[in-house]
């Protein structure tokens, strides 16, 4: 079966986007610091998005696998183990999985080498519209391949 075309979504700079507008419903933060995770959960629910926060990377994966999300918020620092190693865990298992790095590392040489459209990097801190933007970028991105990726993997896949 051929892959339908990706439909071309234009957004007006000056008119206020919510992630549901590009498909984001449900997103997992995988975050320690507990202000960083109330604010985002804030924000996002205030546009309807649906969110499940955990505090450590080890969590992350049973997270996805109960929750199904569009999007993985990844705190590169965390307790237990490296944001990376989450993502690499995640990756594995949902090869099409979309993860956004979020680090308050100021310092290029401390992010991860990953090399992939379903993958965005945030500096913390940074405001509602980059966020929203680099939500939009992921999703967007990601959108013709993963039903390729979806057919190949035989785990169920987050969104």
């Amino acid at each position: 079966m051929p892959l339908a075309s990706p439909a071309v979504v234009t957004f007006d700079e000056n008119e206020r986007v919510s992630p549901r507008d590009f498909g984001v419903e449900r997103v997992v933060i995988v975050e320690d610091d507990v202000a960083v995770a109330s604010g985002l959960t804030a924000i996002l629910e205030s546009e309807g998005v649906e969110v499940r926060v955990v505090g450590r990377g080890r969590e992350a994966m049973h997270a996805v696998e109960r929750f199904d999300p569009d999007v993985v918020i990844i705190d590169i620092s965390l307790p237990d183990i490296d944001g990376t190693a989450v993502y690499e865990t995640l990756a594995a298992r949902w090869p099409a999985i979309r993860v956004i790095f979020s680090t308050g590392h100021a310092d290029e040489t401390n992010l991860p080498q990953v090399k992939s459209e379903r993958v965005g990097f945030l500096r913390k801190p940074y405001g509602i519209e980059t966020l929203f933007a680099k939500l939009r970028e992921v999703v967007a991105t990601a959108r013709v391949p993963e039903a390729a990726q979806y057919a190949m993997s035989s785990s169920p896949s987050p969104k």
